[in-house]
């Protein structure tokens, strides 16, 4: 998988910008610098460490899936949905687990899911 860091820097910018929050509000709430951020989002450095998207991610509200991926969720968003997961697999008998386990080993390996 190639990461474009140019879509990651229109992210944070789109999501930072949404929020109404500065380059200097997001540095602070991810304990960066301003010109890191702005760097970043205009994908100065051709690369970015997985604990600096994380800290970003953090800052703006979203997984670090939105960020490298574009799929949209908040931290409480992602939350609720391992709930409903765990909710169901609870109700499910021991012979559906097995196959829902089953399932999402498939599924993860799904290039085109």
């Amino acid at each position: 998988m190639n990461i474009d860091f140019n879509i990651i820097g229109k992210r944070i910018a789109t999501r930072r910008v949404s929020l109404n929050m500065t380059q200097d509000a997001l540095a602070e709430k991810a304990n960066m610098s301003r010109v890191q951020i702005a760097k970043i989002e205009k994908s100065t450095p051709k690369k970015c460490g997985i604990g600096t998207l994380v800290s970003i991610a953090r800052a703006l509200d979203v997984t670090p899936n939105y960020l490298l991926l574009g799929a949209f969720n908040t931290l409480e968003q992602e939350q609720e949905y391992v709930e409903q997961i765990r909710d169901n697999i609870l109700r499910c008998s021991p012979k559906q687990r097995k196959h829902l386990l089953k399932y999402i080993e498939w599924l993860s390996e799904q290039d085109d899911y």
